[in-house]
């Protein structure tokens, strides 16, 4: 007999079926409790728990497919190999294939994933509503010829030729069912059994055809459907779905012959007046106000979707904390699964709330099926460098962390890809450059690393040429075999399971097991067929979209999260429904696939039912909301946002509108305007509320900093959190780790100097830290200049001034092209370099040319002439470093090379000046240097003056220039005055001169001031940049300062981001490799350059040490 039980209540029939169910068990009887899949773990722990361990041994639960492959081991049928899902959409995709040709609306689609999935669907939902070929035959035999019609014939096709591959010892899930109903009389299993269905909401056509051949043979079979009544009402009865299952089963009944009882009507309230009330009313348009007490439900706003999950997970935490509830009591439920569950889970963590996720989790980008994806788009396409390093990077390849880190930089350096990785590495892990012996041994070793990570990808890439299915899923595994892949997964899930990661160790375990699997698949379902790589893997993509991992509840105390269409809480006490926006709860239903509701609209005139849609649609999610809203035992929070992930507006559901007005009394939350300590669930939100309120503190912010100010695992946070607010005023506390970072002597570059005075967390980073930014060695402005220094340094090496002076254009360009061929053979592997690059390369050679005449056409108007290029000032260089005593404990010693230096007799004493190379034109100001900026070129020249009486005997300092060395600087034509042409800015050097006419003629005899930034004017009076000796003093004690007070600064450890800001330093963050790490602000304080500052300014009696005054003639 068929007996419904009927209930409005969600759940509400449950407490009728399982007394039902005990009953029939302690008398001795047999009863099998058939539910949907997902609910089958809980629906055996309400068995066990009301009927106790003796009596839940008569009652066996089973879901549909539990129950076939218990009824096929009854009758000992053999069912042939089980096709998953991994196998179906390769038969699928391979039928697709074969009959390609044939087809007229998809033959251009026949390649396609996204078409193989939707077919795969379509025949799922074929099978489930028990349409045959032969349905579809007969209905396209009555159409007229269009769209439908060659869509129907492709797809009979296609499903023809899937239908015969299954054949071939297959048993697909899909036609499962349909092979039960022709088992069941056979086995005999339901005889004397009395069979209960809970929890489904409908049936499909293939389980109807099960259903009915139980109630030939069951001894009575109870049906539990959420509906008051069977009255039928419109399509916008809430129960329209149910009422219509419940019409289906009694003519299915009747059909067999078996007699249905009264459906038996359970109106079991809750208890609640409000949930009650709504319950009964839900979305009517016909409901009454309920003008009583609503405590049990309550409305909550929210301007995002993380701040609506960061509120529900406080309330949450609240409940558990104060005891209102326990986890088992809680289930939090969501429609849009996507938007929803993660940021869902992260904020119930956050807070420390034990959850189970009812949902599926997809494995595609898990490390082993990221390394077998890489592996195999390898053999598709080669070496392309993104694959290997993917591949790599998943921990499962026997390469250390810090080796693959040191190939990827090399890859990256020299821009490696493709056949590059099959050939030996040349180039010198340090870039542009001479080899020295310390690269040559790294190179040595990079390459045996090479080869240790492509050899076996290569190896693969031979096996999977010209292979059938069988031979690509084999050479897969065996892959896998020579990285010991399968160990190191067992490592890596003993080290999860060692670092608390339960849940990962146990997923990571079963990922080889999946694997394998999906080998076994491909190897049978494929066979002998040829497959080229390509193929492989755009099939192995395919089967990967088809798995996931799933868990069970891993203790009974958590709350249960999952979708509303999925879900299936057992009786919970509080509900969260998140996410009720318009369209989204109830969701507004879009018709995709491959058959639209227009063309399902007229199969169903043609007497084919395909699964529902339309207004069914509408009806089915009308009550799934209802399911989720109306299942609270005792407590009902229903939230949305006003704004969705990707930031677009929305609005409130119909939900929400329908509960405020009937509910006038019912409470309403703005987590905009809520109270901030309810969220202080957990030491993480309360943490990230402490961060947040910080801008405008408050008793909460004081009460909440207090206390993270003892505990011991946020008090360093809490003092980075400080220091951030206070404009990121770094500072490494202990003195004696700063002085052990950076040196008791420091040896320098004044360059290093000059970043210090940039920005001092600049300095950290890369001189303490030694943090470098990743470059490929591109043919970057920085390379060039070193391009051009060599070229230069080589010319005035060959030619004295005079010569150069004198030296034929023609034959000067070919010296200049024969000295960069030397360079670029010398330093840089030609072989590494496109044709665009040696192109740009060799063009320079007309650009140093047009500065190499400007610089002869100087030395004919000029008596100092150069004694030294790149002079190499160092410990073993030929001048000894600047050296100076730090007060507080060691010394600085500044090291570095001039580019040229340049030696004039005046009078009988020597003058020396400095000539640096810019390919920028960089202005010079004294207030740079003043504020411990562009030191170099002066600290070069004071070090001259110190240490370099033995080469240029008691010199006195001329001045500082810094000559225009960059492509721009102007184009020259050979055989006229230089300094007629071009823009006079662009041929003036930057700098100063020692303000002395004598000094200005002997570098420009006319004193013009074409090239050096001082004149004499017609009246004899000296104008531009210069500085007298009693001013270049006074200068060389502020640099000593400058440096002095560098090397204190960083002995205490001082290292603020306090970037340069001035006329000429803008925008340094803009370009500072170490930005990301400080991300300093423009709203943040910065060190305000005096642009205007003068020396001597602000000294109550300017004094200088007077160590140049004595040179004065």
């Amino acid at each position: 007999m068929l007996r419904l039980i009927l209930s409005p209540s969600v759940g509400g029939t449950a407490g009728y079926l399982y007394d039902t169910a005990a009953s029939i068990a302690s008398s001795g009887g047999e009863a099998v409790l058939i539910v949907p899949e997902q609910y089958s773990f809980a629906a055996e722990r309400i068995v066990l728990e009301r009927l106790g361990t003796a009596d839940a041994q008569r009652v066996e639960v089973l879901s549909f497919t539990r129950l076939a492959n218990t009824v096929f081991n009854a009758v000992g049928w053999d069912k042939g190999k089980r096709l998953n899902e991994a196998g179906k959409i390769l038969l699928m995709s391979r039928a697709l294939e074969q009959c390609a040709d044939k087809l007229n609306v998809y033959s251009r689609s026949a390649d396609s994933p996204a078409v193989v999935r939707e077919l795969l669907i379509l025949n799922e939902e074929f099978c489930q509503c028990a349409i045959s070929p032969e349905d579809m035959t007969a209905a396209m035999n009555n159409m007229e010829d269009g769209l439908l019609k060659s869509k129907l014939a492709d797809i009979s096709l296609v499903f023809s030729v899937y239908d015969s591959f299954v054949s071939d010892g297959w048993l697909d899930d899909s036609r499962m069912l349909t092979r039960l109903k022709d088992k069941i009389l056979e086995s005999g299993y339901f005889k004397n059994k009395t069979v209960f269905f809970d929890s489904f909401r409908g049936f499909t056509a293939q389980e109807f055809g099960v259903i009915g051949k139980i109630l030939t043979q069951a001894d009575d079979v109870y049906v539990a459907l959420t509906a008051p009544d069977l009255v039928e009402r419109d399509s916008d009865d809430i129960f329209y779905h149910t009422k219509n299952t419940a019409k289906k089963l009694i003519k299915l009944a009747n059909s067999v012959g078996v007699p249905c009882a009264k459906p038996v009507v359970i109106n079991d309230p809750n208890g609640d007046p409000a949930l009650d009330a709504f319950a009964s009313d839900f979305l009517s348009p016909e409901a009454d106000v309920f003008s009583g007490a609503c405590d049990s439900i309550s409305i909550v706003a929210s301007p995002d979707i993380r701040s609506e999950c960061a509120y529900a997970a406080a309330h949450i935490k609240r409940m558990l904390r104060t005891g209102e509830y326990r986890s088992r009591d809680i289930a939090v439920i969501v429609r849009d699964e996507t938007s929803y569950i993660r940021p869902m889970l992260t904020a119930l963590a956050k807070c420390g709330v034990p959850v189970f996720e009812d949902r599926r989790q997809p494995v595609i980008n898990q490390p082993l099926m990221t390394l077998v994806r890489a592996a195999l788009k390898i053999a598709d396409t080669g070496f392309d460098t993104d694959s290997v390093l993917r591949a790599l990077k998943t921990g499962l390849c026997p390469l250390a962390a810090d080796e693959i880190s040191d190939i990827e930089n090399y890859t990256y350096l020299w821009q490696i890809n493709g056949s590059g990785w099959l050939k030996k590495w040349e180039s010198s892990p340090n870039g542009f450059g001479e080899m020295t012996e310390n690269a040559a041994a790294e190179l040595e070793r990079l390459n045996t690393l090479r080869e240790k990570a492509v050899e076996p990808f290569a190896k693969f890439r031979g096996k999977l040429k010209d292979n059938d299915g069988e031979g690509c899923a084999k050479a897969v595994f065996e892959l896998l075999c020579e990285l010991d892949t399968a160990q190191r997964l067992k490592d890596l899930a003993i080290y999860l399971e060692d670092s608390g990661e339960n849940v990962l160790a146990l997923e990571t375990e079963r990922l080889w097991d999946t694997l394998c699997s999906l080998l076994d698949v491909a190897a049978q379902t494929l066979g002998k067929t040829p497959v080229k790589a390509s193929r492989f893997s755009r099939l192995f993509d395919l089967m990967l979209s088809t798995v996931t991992l799933g868990e069970i509840p891993h203790s009974l105390e958590e709350v249960t999260i999952g979708s509303a269409q999925r879900i299936r809480p057992i009786a919970p006490k509080a509900v969260f429904v998140l996410g009720a926006n318009a369209g989204k709860l109830p969701l507004n239903p879009v018709q995709g696939g491959m058959l639209n509701a227009g063309e399902r609209e007229r199969l169903a005139q043609a007497g084919i039912e395909t699964a529902i849609y339309g207004e069914d649609r509408v009806a089915e999610e009308r009550f799934i909301a209802y399911t989720a809203c109306c299942c609270a035992k005792e407590t009902l929070i229903v939230s949305y946002s006003s704004k969705s992930a990707q930031g677009e507006e929305l609005s409130e559901s119909e939900i929400i509108t329908f509960i405020r007005e009937h509910f006038p009394q019912v409470h309403q939350t703005d987590t905009l305007t809520a109270d901030k300590i309810d969220l202080v669930e957990g030491k993480k939100p309360a943490f990230e509320l402490t961060a947040a309120l910080m801008r405008n503190g408050g008793e909460l912010y004081e009460s909440l900093r207090k206390y993270f100010e003892k505990d011991a695992d946020y008090s360093g946070r809490l003092a980075s959190l400080d220091s951030a607010a206070e404009g990121r005023t770094f500072k490494i506390d202990s003195r004696e780790s700063a002085t052990r970072l950076f040196g008791m002597n420091m040896n320098i570059s004044p360059s290093r100097a000059e970043t210090y005075y940039r920005c001092p967390f600049s300095y950290y980073c890369r001189y303490g830290l030694k943090l470098q930014e990743n470059k490929s060695a591109t043919f970057d402005p920085l390379q060039k200049g070193t391009v051009i220094h060599f070229v230069l340094e080589q010319l005035l090496s060959e030619f004295s001034a005079q010569e150069l002076s004198e030296l034929d254009p023609d034959e000067r360009y070919e010296k200049i092209r024969g000295y960069l061929d030397s360079y670029l053979e010398r330093f840089l592997d030609r072989s590494q370099r496109s044709k665009r690059f040696l192109y740009l390369y060799e063009r320079l050679a007309r650009s140093i040319d047009a500065v190499a005449a400007r610089l002869a056409d100087e030395f004919k108007n000029c008596e100092f002439r150069p004694i030294d290029l790149e002079l190499d000032i160092s410990h073993n260089g030929t001048i000894k470093p600047y050296d100076l005593k730090i007060p507080s404990g060691g010394h600085i010693n500044i090291s570095g090379k001039v580019d040229r230096v340049d030696l004039a007799e005046i009078d009988g004493e020597p003058y020396v000046r400095v000539i640096d190379y810019k390919s920028s034109g960089k202005p010079f100001d004294i207030s740079d240097v003043l504020n411990g900026l562009n030191m170099q070129m002066l600290i070069y020249l004071f070090t001259l003056v110190s240490n370099g009486k033995a080469r240029y005997g008691d010199a006195i300092p001329a001045g500082v220039l810094y000559m225009p060395a960059k492509a721009s600087a102007f184009t020259a034509e050979r055989g006229k005055d230089l300094s007629k042409q071009g823009n006079p800015n662009d041929k003036k050097m930057q700098g100063f001169v020692l303000e002395n006419a004598d000094v200005i003629v002997a570098m420009e005899q006319d004193g013009d001031g074409v090239y050096i930034p001082a004149r004499i004017d017609k009246d004899g009076n000296i104008k531009g940049k210069t500085l007298d000796l009693r001013e270049l003093s006074k200068l060389w004690d502020t640099v000593d300062e400058n440096l002095v007070n560098m090397g204190e600064e960083l002995h205490r450890g001082s290292i603020s981001a306090l970037p340069a800001q001035g006329k000429n330093y803008k925008e340094i963050c803009s370009k500072c490799e170490y930005w990301n790490i400080c991300t300093h602000e423009n709203s943040m304080p910065a060190r305000e350059l005096d642009d205007n500052r003068k020396l001597g300014e602000g000294d109550e009696e300017w004094e200088s040490s007077g160590r140049l005054i004595s040179s004065t003639r």
